[in-house]
């Protein structure tokens, strides 16, 4: 595939990612792809090396609802198999809770599809999300 083919897919796999398509997005991955975010596991279980394919039930378990979804894009480097994604998500839930964070997402693409993804952002935000606690004074 060529630079911009891949460029295109990564572009695809945001749109899904905002709209919550979930079944295209997971669609995209190659069938031993892996997600990998940034994070100590001992603060998280969804720091770490995954298969892509199980990321989907991580993303059902912190965005179960949506009211609303965006991604700002901030910039796109595409080199070969390689595409490089800085932006900030958005996200409003029913019950009036916002996630913001900023991200950077390295998808490395063989013959089409998402052979790996790793993606780097602030754990804290979505632990905050997620109802944790800052620690008490």
């Amino acid at each position: 595939m060529s630079a911009e083919e891949n460029r295109r897919i990564a572009l695809q796999w945001i749109g899904y990612l905002t709209e919550s398509r979930y079944d295209e997005l997971f669609a995209l991955g190659a069938p031993d792809a892996t997600w990998w975010l940034s994070g100590l596991k001992e603060t998280s279980p969804f720091a770490g090396t995954y298969p892509y394919a199980e990321r989907e039930k991580h993303m059902r378990e912190v965005f179960k609802e949506k009211k609303s979804s965006k991604f700002t894009m901030r910039d796109i480097t595409t080199e070969g198999d390689t595409v490089i994604i800085e932006g900030s998500p958005k996200v409003e839930v029913p019950d009036g809770r916002v996630y913001e964070n900023d991200v950077v997402l390295k998808f490395v693409f063989k013959e089409g599809k998402i052979q790996s993804l790793r993606e780097y952002l602030d754990f804290l935000a979505i632990l905050k999300f997620m109802g944790a606690q800052e620690g008490s004074e």
